[in-house]
């Protein structure tokens, strides 16, 4: 009898010692763990991230390039840049090498909405449903998925960045032009569907722009490689934080009334915090994760970036 009660004792100790709570998943996308119990870290979904704003890989896999559609961790990508959120909350994608927009629906799954003829740099999209695109060296529209005129072609300039304007009515982006072998000019433009002329505002000279944000107060954010800048209504441009050496700029993004900027900046993304009455502040949100394009969801409690580096997309919650 004694050792029948010793041995269902010992089954009992061995039983409670092998079970161990599950892992607390990300309610937005529960396939992915965010932490275990044991002794052992669990992996970061981005690897090499110090921090307790933790981003989560929410399509593509880490290091994996491809071109495939399907459920988030399935699906794949080839140097993804821009990012853009539509108004139901979907999430466009510029594709680079793939040379498509891949859309990301609530459930994390992408699927392929535009095939272009050229790398694609970024995207963005008006509230009736048309896509802006940016390629090597065209504006192109397309609607429910077919090219559609006009475009705008620019032959002797670099266009990188663009994004609508907060009525959702036409677009906004950058462009920089060679007026001279030493000489450069960025400017910010508007262009509608019906126009095949952009509208310049002013510009700055001797560099290349490089990412565009437009606030609802219609403030225009853009990078350089090595500087910040706005553009105002009036089309007067000025600089952010011109001591601060960035260590290579690669998008912006602001919220709806201009107090926070985040920016890709070198392989960290940082926070620039304005007020009217207070000091700009600049810190740092996460290292090492290689962000390429940025988007607020428009809530603004949540930031999406793209890594080309790395084939993903990723979010952190703010």
């Amino acid at each position: 009898m004694k050792t029948t009660l010793y041995t269902l004792f010992f089954c009992l100790i061995l039983a409670l010692g092998s079970c161990k709570p599950e892992s607390p998943v990300d309610p937005e996308n529960p396939s992915i763990s965010l932490a275990k119990t044991d002794d052992k870290p669990n992996p970061l979904p981005m690897p090499g991230v110090p921090s307790a704003l933790l981003p989560i890989v929410i399509a593509g896999q880490p290091n994996a390039p491809g071109f495939v559609n399907g459920p988030g961790q399935v699906a794949r990508f080839n140097q993804p840049l821009g990012i853009f959120v539509n108004l139901d909350g979907s999430i466009l994608v510029a594709d680079y090498a793939n040379q498509s927009i891949r859309k990301i629906i609530s459930n994390n799954s992408v699927s392929t909405l535009v095939k272009a003829d050229d790398v694609v740099l970024d995207v963005a999209a008006l509230n009736n449903g048309t896509v802006g695109i940016i390629t090597d060296s065209e504006i192109e529209f397309y609607k429910n998925g077919v090219f559609r005129q006009p475009f705008y072609e620019c032959f002797h300039c670099t266009l990188t960045g663009i994004d609508k304007d907060p009525r959702g009515t036409f677009f906004w982006y950058t462009d920089s032009e060679s007026a001279g072998l030493n000489t450069i000019q960025s400017y910010v433009s508007s262009i509608t569907e019906n126009l095949t002329t952009p509208q310049p505002s002013k510009g700055i000279t001797n560099t290349y722009s490089s990412s565009i944000s437009v606030s609802s107060k219609i403030n225009k954010f853009f990078t350089t490689e090595n500087g910040l800048f706005t553009c105002t209504q009036s089309g007067s441009v000025s600089e952010i934080l011109p001591n601060v050496p960035f260590a290579g700029l690669q998008a912006v993004v602001t919220n709806k009334d201009n107090t926070k900027l985040y920016i890709a900046d070198g392989r960290d993304i940082k926070l620039i915090t304005r007020c009217p009455t207070c000091p700009t502040l600049l810190t740092k949100l996460v290292s090492n994760v290689d962000a390429s394009g940025l988007a607020l969801s428009n809530s603004e409690k949540v930031l999406y970036f793209t890594s080309a580096k790395h084939h993903t997309v990723s979010k952190i919650n703010l």
